[in-house]
């Protein structure tokens, strides 16, 4: 029931969040292009934009935040993982089984909840959890970590992302990873279209791109701290699933003085990992400033 509520609240937030950034985008355009007050005669006056435009930005934000929710609902763990190069164990390699066999014995353990298991062709070392709302679930590793670390370590890692998969976590990780993914995607590409514009017109693009960059900061706000809960769940699952919490300790102090894929593709994906593919400072300080804005607890 709680994870219903946070799913709605996340889907509820996705309109407010659409509707404040075509709000702020209105009164900019309306502002500085004159296309509302230039019948007014009133060019070069600030003013807010008038109430039929206010509930066309809205009908807007819904839409869009319809389109956003189904786009990121439908086939979303086939999507995801093609978005960081994940895929299924292949049966004939032998640690592809091993992981299988570590996934299945997880699957027991969890009450018979089925597991897919995958693999991220990567040497850096890291895993991650998927689900979605047709009941799928998949546990991937990457190569590095699956050739570096023991069984009992594999096992632990593996109790800790079926941990997020039986708390819910999975889901209300993905919207509001595909929610501050889109705001990232747009001021990448602003910032480099800025580059390229230069004269008329190129003034409008910074102040998007501003409001972009605002909307994206407090999306992340809401990604980091649910986040940095639910890797402590997570952690206290996957110790009750294996009963060997120095094992768990040992892969999260191996994983974090290793490449977590810093640099590779699906790096800003880092909620779904079980430790971020790029370490930064907060990640090991406690404290609300680095609940809010570390996606990770310290490894300490």
């Amino acid at each position: 029931e709680k994870k219903t509520r946070v799913i709605g609240f996340l889907f509820v937030f996705i309109i407010l969040f659409y509707f404040l950034t075509a709000y702020l985008i209105l009164i900019v355009l309306e502002n500085t292009s004159g296309f509302s007050n230039a019948a007014d005669g009133a060019v070069g006056h600030f003013g807010l934009p008038p109430w039929q435009h206010t509930l066309a930005a809205l009908a807007v934000a819904l839409v869009i935040g319809l389109l956003h929710w189904w786009t990121s609902t439908s086939n979303l763990i086939d999507k995801i993982c093609g978005l960081i190069g994940a895929q299924p164990v292949d049966p004939k390699d032998t640690y592809h089984q091993y992981l299988n066999n570590i996934v299945e014995e997880v699957s027991v353990a969890i009450g018979g909840r089925p597991l897919e298991a995958w693999v991220l062709p990567s040497v850096s070392m890291n895993a991650f959890a998927l689900e979605d709302f047709n009941g799928r679930a998949v546990i991937g590793v990457t190569e590095g970590l699956l050739t570096r670390l023991s069984r009992s370590q594999i096992e632990a890692v593996v109790g800790h992302e079926a941990g997020h998969i039986i708390s819910g976590d999975c889901l209300s990780t993905t919207v509001t990873c595909a929610l501050a993914e889109i705001y990232e995607e747009g001021s990448t590409h602003l910032a480099s279209g800025l580059k390229r514009m230069k004269g008329r017109g190129s003034g409008v693009l910074v102040l998007v791109y501003i409001i972009l960059a605002t909307m994206r900061f407090f999306s992340s706000i809401i990604r980091y701290f649910i986040s940095r809960q639910r890797e402590y769940r997570a952690d206290a699952v996957a110790v009750r699933l294996t009963r060997d919490p120095l094992s768990l300790a040992e892969a999260l102090q191996l994983i974090s003085s290793n490449w977590r894929g810093s640099g590779a593709q699906g790096e800003r994906l880092q909620s779904i990992f079980i430790m971020n593919p790029a370490p930064g400072a907060l990640d090991e300080k406690e404290g609300v400033f680095s609940d809010m804005f570390s996606t990770h607890p310290p490894i300490k």
